[in-house]
């Protein structure tokens, strides 16, 4: 394979490449870039192109090729088209690359929903951990860009495939303490929370979430929302002695 066929991905001028490769000028689909150790079939992932992708899986481009990082195809976000063309040709939802971690890792930002439930139902452990113990969910609040960690899609998308909302680090950090952390939109913290985040939970230093909090507004909706749970435990606990305003807690 010579550096012009990888050009030609590059240029997305993918009619020339399948004509190259048609003509049997190709020798080896999965050879990698010499560049970036891209090849074929990822430049077609990183272009969301899920024509090209299954036109090159049809010519015989392995669905498990890795690049540089062992990172298969799979592992690089995508729209569910994509993800869904890879998974129906055999992608190994379970492969691990050089940063120890599965495919579903590396969706931690997407902003397609979608993508995510497939790889779930693929079999993707949303619940499982990286080298340093933590879950997808927590990964998303310790590497996201303040952009990207206000991705409402991927959060929800994550929690409703049953990630553990509770699950702690080796720190004891939750993802609530995580999240409150960082620097994120107090949207993201009533998600948490509505998906059952114990807003009293403590970490191995002792601090709660809202203890941690950078943002007043952060603070104040974990304040609340600790309150909250304080009273309705009074009130299931004694339901003849308190009672509830029409309003509410």
């Amino acid at each position: 394979m010579t550096v012009d066929v990888f050009q030609l991905a590059i240029e997305k001028r993918y009619d020339e490449l399948l004509a190259v490769i048609d003509r049997g000028e190709v020798e080896d689909l999965d050879a990698n870039s010499p560049d970036n150790c891209f090849t074929l079939l990822h430049y077609a992932v990183l272009a969301d192109n899920s024509l090209l992708i299954r036109d090159l899986i049809r010519r015989g481009a392995n669905v498990s090729v890795v690049d540089a990082n062992r990172m298969t195809p799979l592992a690089w976000p995508s729209s569910a088209h994509s993800v869904k063309a890879l998974l129906d040709a055999g992608a190994d939802i379970n492969a691990i690359d050089d940063f120890g971690v599965s495919p579903i890792f590396h969706y931690w930002g997407s902003d397609d929903g979608d993508a995510i439930e497939l790889l779930v139902q693929a079999g993707a452990n949303v619940n499982a951990r990286n080298k340093d113990g933590e879950t997808v969910l927590m990964h998303h609040f310790m590497n996201a860009s303040e952009m990207c960690a206000n991705e409402v899609v991927s959060v929800s998308a994550l929690l409703s495939a049953g990630a553990d909302v509770n699950a702690v680090n080796g720190s004891g950090d939750t993802v609530l303490h995580l999240a409150a952390d960082g620097s994120i939109d107090e949207d993201l913290i009533e998600v948490l929370l509505a998906a059952g985040a114990n807003p009293s939970a403590v970490n191995a230093s002792g601090l709660t979430p809202s203890d941690v909090a950078n943002d007043p507004g952060i603070k104040a909706i974990i304040q609340r929302a600790v309150l909250n749970a304080e009273l309705l435990s009074l009130i299931e606990s004694s339901p003849d002695r308190i009672k509830r305003g029409d309003g509410g807690i």
